[in-house]
């Protein structure tokens, strides 16, 4: 395999070259971590920064993320709750059409 890099209308692509026994493929993606050196027409890899957006964004999407997981946990034990007194009733009620049964007779 065979990397090489072109610098065309401001973008910089990524040329990679696989050759196998039977066929030659050449796959041409933009390049994330290279820039193009334009005073001494080279390429030099670099590590993309974040940018403080994107990082801000993704701390607000955290935020909400965790606040989601947190209502999601009320909402349970909220059902739970409304699921027990639904129980409870259900057994008072079933108290009481016993003693009304035998007070009946």
């Amino acid at each position: 395999m065979m990397i090489t890099y072109e610098y065309e209308n401001g973008i910089v692509y990524t040329i990679e070259t696989i050759e196998t026994d039977e066929q030659t493929v050449t796959v041409k993606t933009i390049a994330s971590n290279v820039r193009y050196d334009e005073t001494t027409g080279g390429f030099e890899e670099y590590t993309p920064q974040i940018s403080p957006v994107i990082d801000r964004q993704q701390i607000a999407m955290d935020a909400i993320m965790a606040e989601m997981a947190d209502m999601e946990a009320r909402q349970t034990q909220a059902i739970d709750a409304l699921m027990t007194g639904m129980m409870e009733l259900y057994a008072q009620n079933e108290e009481v059409k016993a003693e009304i049964a035998a007070n009946s007779k």
